[in-house]
């Protein structure tokens, strides 16, 4: 993993995600009392749901179809291919087959729900979010971990901390 520009572009990717999921789950037991003075405009719950879009679309560029060229497996070198699957079952506690259905269900909400709204879509509408934070976690430190020692990483080093912060300096200005 030797391509900075590549490895920068993932690496924004993975920071909007857990920027994102960290303020969606800081707004979650909010949004009701943020909400209330605004008679029924629900801004508070509408940043929410953007958060949750955002998190959601962030994820598919690194996990969703295979094709993309964001996907991690158009960064990481064929070579660690199976490496990174052994760190991220580990991470995740999936089989393949388990991480390969979850990330179709995450595939199918981001075109079902995120971005075409099809209303004849049965799927059970919001995925758990674990299996993406653990999976977003385990690609973080494979990168870090196995990039070109001439590159160097000088984003957050923790992704859980990173999140944290990004939640309470938003949380900050709101309550």
């Amino acid at each position: 993993m030797n391509n900075v520009k590549e490895l920068q572009g993932r690496l924004t990717v993975l920071n909007s995600f857990f920027r994102s999921h960290s303020c969606f789950l800081a707004l979650e037991h909010k949004c009701q009392d943020l909400d209330q003075e605004f008679d029924g405009l629900y801004p508070y719950t509408h940043i929410q749901n953007v958060l949750l879009c955002d998190a959601v679309t962030s994820w598919c560029k690194l996990f969703g179809s295979w094709k993309d060229e964001g996907h991690w497996k158009k960064l990481i070198p064929e070579i660690l291919h199976e490496k990174f699957i052994d760190s991220l079952l580990k991470s995740t506690k999936l089989s393949l087959s388990e991480f390969n259905e979850y990330r179709e269900g995450m595939v199918l909400f981001r075109n079902k729900w995120v971005v075409h709204h099809d209303i004849h879509c049965k799927q059970k509408p919001v995925p758990s979010f674990e299996i993406a934070h653990s999976s977003a976690l385990a690609l973080n430190m494979f990168i870090r971990e196995n990039v070109d020692e001439q590159i160097i990483y000088d984003g957050p080093k923790c992704m859980s901390v990173f999140g944290e912060q990004v939640a309470e300096a938003m949380l900050s200005k709101l309550v």
